[in-house]
């Protein structure tokens, strides 16, 4: 009889007992005590077994299964984790006459019966219910990585290294220093996105692709330096599922050259152009506004009477809002927005004790290293509470307070150049068109929340502004106030998000008069 070995590891699983060597010395010893000639081998190294189609081995094998009677495999979990798939590529074997047989569990193999086709069938699940569980603890593992330690995840930028997986990432001084060159050459606006590549390429730096491995293998690209001109990593912040959070990482450039760049784009982006454009109108707080009452985005519309407004998005996921039928005006919302910046940055200057008070708050300890191992500890002990079925409320305010202070041990050196920045844009506001207004608000707050029914609106500085904004609404007399946590009672629906992103450090939520 033929036989073809098939064999399979993951990358972690590397280590496991399953190696490919291993695997492949069992079944052939297998076929040697049967008397079958193994006339194929089919290896997939380092392939998740999620779906046939990433397997290229795998694919082979069955584009191949007239070349042999019967495939040997060590167990059912390397031949597939998915239950569709595995019963789909058994029948792709039956068609062609052959069959397979799993050395570690034979009351798979005699599948002609009830009892043996159950057995198989509850293989399979477990294998595909083993595969759903590790998904969701690595999601979980990421996530924690991202919003709880301030760790990036996944590939590592331009301009930066990581020797451990489990630590910040490093300032890379080759690398970091064409990043500032990229960044202040676009900002002054005599190059070209594509200059700037060809600049970056002459000049012998290499971008950053998927695995080290590839990485003398890639160019610069025009897509490349726009995607690293607009990634807010490089002010020492971590992107993860479309949010940011604070990192542990250093910063390579300030905010105030990040405000410059992408105000640089956006004027670049009004530039006469040889076809006809249309044109749309700019909502300022698109993108970080949200309803005071259920969360959801606001959406910019236009009335039939010509007047711009904002509504709650809620009539659009069919969630429950009672504000999801009103809408305000837009004139409304972005006023207070334009005096919470201009009326702040004309404070800057009488509020510099103030805002040095604010930023000492938050500096890091003499022994920071010390408090971050300690906060990190009770990271660790409250989250095996809340696994191990504890209470659930004590372990995620645990979480959260030791959080606040992980993020202090980083946020507040960013805050001087950030107030620097504040003012440009108070000095700069009467200039600036529709689309750099928008751009502004974007860049100085993290959310824009508005009770449509009451007409009342509350900003979240980024942590950088932190300082300052605190400082403005301490002295009294302009635009924004403390609330104190009075907001979450515009909220009759729960904390929700605007609980939740005011735990960032030194940022408070604040009512705009």
């Amino acid at each position: 009889m033929r036989a073809a070995i098939y064999t399979r590891v993951s990358s972690a699983e590397q280590v496991k007992g399953h190696s490919l060597a291993g695997q492949r010395a069992i079944l052939e010893a297998w076929a040697d005590r049967e008397g079958w000639e193994v006339v194929a081998r089919y290896e997939d190294a380092g392939f998740s077994a999620k779906n046939v189609e990433g397997r290229p081995a795998f694919m082979r094998m069955l584009a191949e299964v007239a070349t042999f009677d019967v495939l040997l495999v060590l167990k059912q979990d390397r031949f597939a984790r998915d239950l569709a798939d595995a019963f789909l590529a058994e029948r792709t074997l039956q068609r062609a006459g052959a069959r397979v047989l799993y050395h570690d569990e034979p009351g798979a193999n005699d599948s002609d019966t009830p009892a043996g086709l159950i057995v198989k069938a509850v293989g399979y699940a477990g294998a595909q219910g083993y595969r759903m569980d590790l998904s969701r603890k690595i999601a979980r593992g990421y996530a924690h990585m991202a919003t709880v330690k301030g760790l990036h995840v996944g590939d590592v930028p331009f301009g930066y290294r990581r020797p451990d997986p489990k630590q910040p990432m490093e300032v890379d001084e080759h690398e970091a220093a064409g990043v500032v060159w990229a960044f202040e050459t676009y900002a002054s606006g005599n190059d070209s996105l594509a200059a700037i590549a060809d600049e970056l390429a002459a000049r012998g730096y290499r971008p950053h692709s998927r695995g080290e491995a590839r990485r003398d293998r890639t160019e610069w690209a025009i897509s490349t330096v726009a995607s690293m001109l607009k990634n807010r990593i490089y002010l020492g912040d971590i992107l993860y599922r479309g949010e940011y959070f604070p990192g542990q990482h250093a910063p390579i450039i300030t905010p105030a050259l990040f405000s410059r760049v992408r105000l640089a784009a956006e004027r670049r982006k009004r530039s006469p152009r040889t076809h006809a454009r249309v044109v749309k109108n700019v909502y300022m707080v698109t993108g970080i506004g949200e309803c005071a009452r259920c969360l959801s985005p606001l959406w910019g519309d236009r009335s039939g009477s010509g007047y711009l407004s904002y509504r709650c998005s809620s009539r659009h996921s069919r969630r429950d809002c009672e504000d999801r039928r009103r809408g305000i005006r837009a004139e409304r919302v972005e006023d207070r927005v334009e005096r919470a910046i201009v009326v702040t940055a004309a404070q800057l200057e009488g509020l510099a004790g103030l805002i040095a008070e604010e930023i000492a708050l938050v500096r890091p300890p003499v022994d920071a290293d010390a408090q971050r191992e300690r906060l990190e500890g009770i990271i660790r002990r409250a989250s095996k509470l809340m696994l191990a079925g504890g209470d659930e409320g004590e372990a995620l305010r645990a979480i959260r307070d030791a959080n606040l202070q992980l993020a202090a041990l980083d946020a507040a050196p960013r805050s001087e150049p950030a107030v620097e920045a504040l003012s440009d844009f108070g000095a700069l506001w009467p200039h600036f068109t529709a689309a750099e207004r928008r751009e502004a608000a974007q860049i100085v707050f993290q959310a824009v929340s508005v009770s449509i029914g009451s007409g009342d609106v509350f900003v979240l500085p980024r942590p950088e502004y932190a300082a300052a904004y605190n400082a403005a609404a301490t002295a009294g007399g302009g635009s924004v106030s403390h609330l104190d946590g009075k907001v979450v009672m515009v909220r009759p629906g729960g904390l929700g998000r605007m609980d939740t992103a005011a735990a960032v450090v030194g940022s408070r939520w604040l009512r705009v008069s």
